[in-house]
């Protein structure tokens, strides 16, 4: 089975009807899931390692 997903946050000000990198230089702080492994979407993208892998994900707005 095939499956993966992101979660993160983004400035106000991303454009919201274009396709954009999800990176912080773009205004996106997210994490994906992929194929087993977590990475931050960061440029270069860098492997986190938790374990087990988030299977919920808790937000908090202030």
């Amino acid at each position: 089975k095939y499956s993966w997903w992101a979660v993160g946050v983004a400035k106000s000000s991303v454009k919201k009807k274009e396709w954009i990198k999800m990176s912080p230089e773009e205004g996106i702080w997210a994490l994906r899931h992929q194929q087993g492994q977590l990475k931050s979407l960061t440029s270069p993208r860098i492997p986190l390692s938790l374990s087990p892998v988030p299977t919920r994900i808790w937000v908090c707005l202030d």
